[in-house]
């Protein structure tokens, strides 16, 4: 069957094999079905005789399938094989997909020999496209990479290419036919839907002894579009087969599961392709031609590739790549001594490489890669609904507080130039609270392009959480690595529908349909240690007064508690609003209607920073909480019967609480003495009452029918905190 790895299903219900490596001198015939005469010839008329072919697997497996049909005159078979005499396994995948469009590939590995390094000039591989016509060819695109190690393995060096260049310089009919096993059940019969092609691309590099991995991609207009394995004839696989594809960015070994009633078991696949190269000694002085580039303009971080537009034939050629800010000043680039440079930009630069053979130097003309600003850089997501309550409704995070509705009909929202860019801190937690409806189900996530090239990464990622419908706030720390880049950069906010939590490489796509995406940004500067500034002070109140305690920081993100002791011998105790209480967890401790009892306790701050343990205040501060002393004014007065006296009390409660602040006569009254209260409120029996916040009694009466001094015995003043005093 056709497989068609990007969506992993498979076509036709087939399968196809490769076959193991083998240079020029194995198996000749089995490749091109060309007699040894042909191959006497090519290399007589080559003109060349140090130009050499390396070939990579089997595709021919002749001009009669196994079931003894013959192919059409001047054409041969490429068959699924099954082991020689034996009818219950066979093969059964005829190609594999390797399709630009959907970035998927194949690669498989080939060895320089110990001897002389390899000048390639030419890389062919092949493909087929179901039902194309017999010409012209369908294939329009070949994309090629040479890796110094496996893919599969992990991180590798190009060492040549790219997946952004077209090098396709010829694609002609191969005069093969692509079929399926035609004796193991379910027998196909043999057909002439699948022309393989011959895919050709020059090349120009120079490889050391070693071994290495060809990726490549093929294109076309048309819908079919795959690329055949080996068919090593009479055998379902051959030792060091290691063939592999990558679907997207993962990479995957790939085997054949077979056909047939035996059950077969799954075996490795390989590649067929082919290498010209020569190893003959260069003569002259080399003519590079001009610098190319894989691209004009390249954001921060990203990979581009520079190659010559001319080979330099021949062993013994050495390269130089050079670079320049102004194209005045070169400087060689330390380890850029192969036909081919791969780097990323940071500034705007020019480069050209010099080309040596046997002391003789060419250079070729210089181009320019210029660096794209990281904020033209940043991907666009693709469009989500964010109409049916899906949207962001508010965003904070530092001084940064906007307040949004749904951005229809694309649902992304840029604010990088509406919103201005809050601070946040490298080495701190940074909390950040994103507010959504609470309607649906959803998921939150951010991202933070700390190294600012542009792009969102996976390390920049961090997942603000996930909940039901009826969640509508979400709160987390943002922690930013020390290694973040100081200054402003973009951050990315995305909500999705569904209680799935983000992956951390899904800035740039669209996993739900439904939600919403909005861009800031941000400005990165490295935390400070909070350090206490100004501590508290002691303070000295009256009973029933209000106060407060006061502590200053420096540094970045400081956040305060309180503690007190009842004195300073006692142990120190976390405070919490309520009671005399609030303000607890600010830099400023209020408390109110303060009890006499309070007296001697005493209180401290404790500061931690984004970056710095926890600071407490020291020496601590004591409350000292006196009695209330009135004073009454005036002290004695001499009254005449039937006139008013007024009686001022001063040095009283300023509060709201009710505060009984009287007079008292004296008990029991001289006969013929009576008492009048004109306060208001009345007081209790025998009392002349004011209720703060007034402090001066409205009026007291002491009527007699004699003119007498008054006496004022005592003074009370009570409160509800508990405060008592009398005089």
């Amino acid at each position: 069957m056709d497989f068609l790895p990007s969506r992993g299903v498979l076509i036709n219900q087939k399968t196809v094999y490769m076959q193991s490596k083998f240079t020029l001198k194995k198996e000749w015939r089995n490749v091109f079905g060309l007699s040894p005469l042909i191959l006497v010839l090519f290399f007589l008329f080559s003109g060349k005789i140090n130009a050499q072919q390396y070939v990579n697997g089997n595709l021919s497996t002749g001009a009669t399938t196994n079931s003894g049909v013959a192919a059409p005159a001047g054409t041969t078979w490429s068959e699924c094989q099954n082991p020689t005499g034996n009818t219950t396994i066979a093969n059964t995948n005829a190609g594999y997909g390797a399709q630009i469009t959907a970035n998927n590939a194949v690669a498989d590995d080939f060895t320089v020999p110990a001897g002389p390094s390899w000048n390639l000039t030419k890389i062919t591989v092949y493909a087929y496209s179901t039902g194309a016509a017999a010409g012209p060819s369908p294939f329009n695109d070949l994309r090629i990479r040479i890796h110094n190690s496996s893919p599969l393995a992990g991180p590798t060096t190009i060492v040549f290419g790219d997946l952004t260049t077209n090098r396709l310089s010829a694609s002609s009919n191969a005069n093969m036919y692509r079929i399926f096993n035609t004796v193991v059940a379910p027998a196909t019969a043999p057909g002439t839907t699948r022309i393989i092609w011959r895919l050709e691309a020059n090349v120009a590099v120079t490889l050391a002894p070693g071994t290495y991995w060809l990726e490549y991609q093929t294109g076309t207009a048309l819908a079919s579009n795959f690329t055949p394995n080996s068919a090593p004839i009479g055998v379902r696989t051959v030792a060091g087969y290691n063939a592999i594809q990558r679907i997207g960015t993962a990479w995957a070994a790939l085997v054949d599961n077979g056909q047939g009633p035996a059950s077969p078991a799954p075996v490795p696949v390989d590649f067929p392709f082919i290498i010209d190269y020569s190893t003959g000694a260069c003569s002259g002085t080399p003519a590079p031609g001009n610098t190319l580039s894989t691209a004009a303009t390249v954001c921060p971080s990203i990979n581009f590739t520079l190659s010559l537009q001319n080979a330099t034939p021949g062993s013994g050629v050495t390269y130089q790549w050079q670079s320049s800010p102004d194209g005045t000043t070169w400087t060689n680039i330390a380890g850029a001594t192969n036909s081919t440079y791969t780097s990323t930009l940071t500034a705007t630069t020019q480069y050209r490489c010099n080309v040596t053979c046997s002391g003789n130097t060419g250079t070729s003309t210089p181009v320019t890669v210029t660096l794209t600003p990281p904020s033209n850089c940043y991907c666009t997501p693709p469009a989500t609904d964010c109409s049916d309550d899906d949207e962001i409704i508010r965003v904070r995070i530092s001084t940064l507080d906007n307040s949004s509705g749904c951005s229809a009909p694309s649902g992304y929202a840029n604010y990088t130039t509406t919103v201005a860019a809050p601070t946040v801190y490298s080495g701190a937690a940074n909390p950040i609270t994103v507010n959504l409806q609470g309607i649906w189900s959803k998921g939150v996530a951010v991202w933070i392009d700390y190294n600012q090239n542009g792009q969102f990464e996976a390390t920049e990622f961090t997942s603000i959480g996930t909940g039901p419908g009826t969640t509508s706030q979400f709160t987390a720390n943002i922690s930013i690595p020390t290694t973040a880049l100081n200054g402003t950069t973009r951050m990315r906010v995305r909500t999705r529908f569904g209680a799935t939590a983000w992956l951390p490489t899904a800035a740039c796509t669209n996993p739900s349909g439904f939600g919403e995406t909005e861009d800031y940004n941000v400005t990165i500067a490295p935390c400070v240690p909070a350090t206490i500034t100004s501590a508290p002070t002691s303070v000295s109140i009256v009973c029933g007064a209000n106060t407060s305690f006061t502590v200053a920081a420096a540094g970045t993100l400081p956040t305060y508690s309180w503690q007190f002791r009842t004195s300073a011998s006692g142990i120190w105790q976390t405070l919490t609003n309520g009671g005399i209480y609030s303000g607890a967890t600010t830099a400023t401790l209020s408390l109110t209607n303060i009890p006499q009892t309070y007296s001697g306790y005493q209180y401290r701050a404790l500061v931690t920073g984004g970056c710095s343990a926890v600071d407490f205040t020291s020496p601590p501060a004591t409350l000292t909480v006196n009695a209330i002393v009135p004073t009454v004014t005036p002290a004695s007065a001499t009254i005449c019967a039937g006139s008013v006296q007024q009686l001022t009390l001063t040095n009283t409660l300023g509060n709201t609480d009710l505060i009984n602040e009287g007079f008292n006569s004296i008990t029991p009254l001289p006969a013929g003495w009576f008492t009048q209260n004109n306060s208001s409120p009345v007081g209790t029996t025998g009392w002349f009452q004011e209720v703060q916040p007034h402090s001066r009694l409205r009026a007291v009466y002491l009527q007699h029918i004699l003119l007498l001094t008054l006496i004022i015995q005592r003074v009370i003043i009570q409160s509800a905190t508990g405060c008592l005093h009398l005089l």
